[in-house]
């Protein structure tokens, strides 16, 4: 017959499957990066529409006479 397991002793810290920590830590990983490379290609995104956006203005800027810079 097999023991059944039973529960930590009072006052113990309740044993924890390394196995288990180590792929969770790893997914947890996995998720944070996935995050962060979408926020950077959110970001990178941004950026090219300001960068589009700046070059608008200062082109009709021009049109108007005003100035381009500053």
């Amino acid at each position: 017959m097999t023991a059944l397991p039973t529960a930590p002793a009072a006052g113990s810290a309740p044993t924890v499957d390394p196995m288990r920590a180590v792929a969770a830590y790893q997914q947890k990983v996995g998720d944070l990066t996935n995050e962060v490379v979408m926020r950077d290609a959110y970001i990178a995104e941004l950026a090219e529409t300001i960068t589009a956006l700046t070059a608008e203005i200062r082109d009709l800027r021009g049109q108007l006479g005003l100035p381009t810079e500053g």
